[in-house]
């Protein structure tokens, strides 16, 4: 068996040959750098930027594919001629041929690039901006959630408070957005009305509000300048009619009476405690030097409170006893009552 054949070895340089040849491929003179070009564009491109690289023969190529192969793995530029199978590197190529990859050019695109982002970023952070800025202000000043003092809605009114009256005592707070309106002030600014014991604004979307009002009780009345002049449990003077006034149990103090602050407390805590139909029936209530309290009833009966302690336990039991015709009630100690 012979052994395989050997690829002939490239014939040495000469002094006929160029020095970059060293496949020992003829290049006729009369070829020139364009038609290189054609010849060596279909078959291989620049693969990197070396205009002066070389590359050496690979051992066992044998063909323009070997050839082929071994370029791509290489810096070089290198011409193939159809038909043969050697190949030559070239030592000074052509600007044609081996043309630089221009860096600044791609740097140039890249920061032109980054610039449009930056542009980008900037202008959808500005529109983000304004939009937030318009909401605040659609919010907060414009007229889109102002109050409207004719979507406001008053609830317990009665003929002693009117709507009107509440919904004036809101006029400062006309035109005010709701997401600004301080509930707090608009709720002192009602319970400022006398009659008004508490109130409690609630915005209502989008222009309007709903106030709720719990009105004030009178209870008695305390004898002021040849009148009597009604008040609440609280002691707050209260605007009503005379005789609606004079009807109301009249708190009388005691010409000894050195202390009229605690003792006006002591006669609006036992009224309080008592049923609205027993304090209808109640004329007057007096107190002596000791607070202790006596109630004068319609029909002419008297019950003996005691001091004001325990209102709400003896309230009941006074509601039982007053059930016996009597005319003297003893409930100063509520667990043993006495009547007469």
């Amino acid at each position: 068996m012979r052994p395989p054949r050997r690829p002939p070895r490239p014939a040495p340089l000469t002094s006929e040959q160029p020095e970059g040849n060293k496949a020992g491929a003829q290049v006729p003179e009369s070829t020139s750098a364009a038609t290189l070009a054609r010849v060596t564009r279909p078959a291989l491109r620049v693969r990197r930027a070396a205009q002066t690289a070389q590359i050496e023969r690979a051992p066992h190529a044998t063909s323009a594919q070997d050839a082929l192969s071994a370029a791509e793995d290489s810096d070089a530029a290198v011409i193939i001629e159809d038909g043969d199978t050697a190949y030559q590197p070239i030592e000074h190529a052509e600007p044609e041929l081996a043309a630089p990859i221009r860096m600044s050019a791609r740097r140039k695109e890249r920061r032109a690039e980054h610039r449009r982002i930056r542009v980008k970023q900037a202008l959808s952070a500005g529109g983000i901006g304004f939009a937030v800025l318009l909401a605040l202000w659609l919010a907060l000043y414009s007229p889109l959630f102002a109050l409207d003092l004719n979507d406001v809605k008053v609830r317990g009114a009665s003929s002693s408070v009117s709507e009107e009256s509440v919904v004036a005592a809101l006029q400062p707070f006309e035109g005010t957005s709701l997401v600004r309106l301080n509930e707090a002030k608009a709720e002192a600014a009602v319970e400022k009305l006398s009659m008004v014991r508490r109130a409690t604004v609630a915005r209502a979307w989008p222009t309007g509000a709903t106030v709720t009002i719990a009105l004030r009780t009178p209870i008695a009345c305390v004898e002021q300048n040849d009148s009597c002049v009604a008040i609440d449990e609280d002691g707050v003077k209260l605007s009503i009619p005379t005789d609606e006034a004079d009807a109301l149990p009249h708190m009388v103090l005691s010409d000894s009476q050195s202390d009229a602050g605690k003792a006006s407390t002591a006669m609006l805590e036992v009224l309080a405690a008592l049923d609205s139909s027993v304090r209808q029936n109640v004329t007057s209530i007096a107190v002596d030097k000791n607070l202790q309290l006596t109630l004068n009833m319609s029909n002419g009966a008297q019950v003996f409170w005691g001091q004001s302690s325990e209102n709400d336990f003896k309230a009941q039991v006074l509601g039982v006893l007053l059930a016996q015709n009597a005319g003297w009630y003893d409930v100063s100690s509520p667990r043993a009552p006495v009547t007469q």
